[in-house]
């Protein structure tokens, strides 16, 4: 049996131990039976790890500023305002200089 952690939204954590000195190249995990303190421990501290852990907004859900795209056009001229064009910073659109 693998010692698995539920984290919210149905995220499921499958946790191994191996013995790196026996098994270098991980290929026997630990018996989950004959480690359960060791399991249960390491378990515990993840939580707590994981309880105090702060995420940062993601950078993908910030609103983007059409003026810090790069140019579709490169090398154009005059740049930046030959830079606009569809599908970059709205149709039409040119970036704030």
């Amino acid at each position: 049996m693998i010692a698995a952690l539920k984290l919210g939204k149905g995220l499921i954590i499958h946790l191994l131990f191996y013995d790196l000195d026996q098994d270098p190249s991980e290929q026997y995990p630990l018996d989950e039976n004959e480690y359960a303190d060791i399991f249960t421990k390491l378990t515990q501290m993840k939580d707590e790890y994981n309880a105090d852990m702060t995420w940062a907004e993601s950078e993908t859900s910030k609103p983007q500023d059409p003026a810090l795209e790069p140019c579709c056009n490169p090398g154009c001229t005059p740049h930046p305002n030959c830079c606009a064009c569809a599908g970059h910073g709205g149709e039409g659109t040119k970036p704030v200089v």
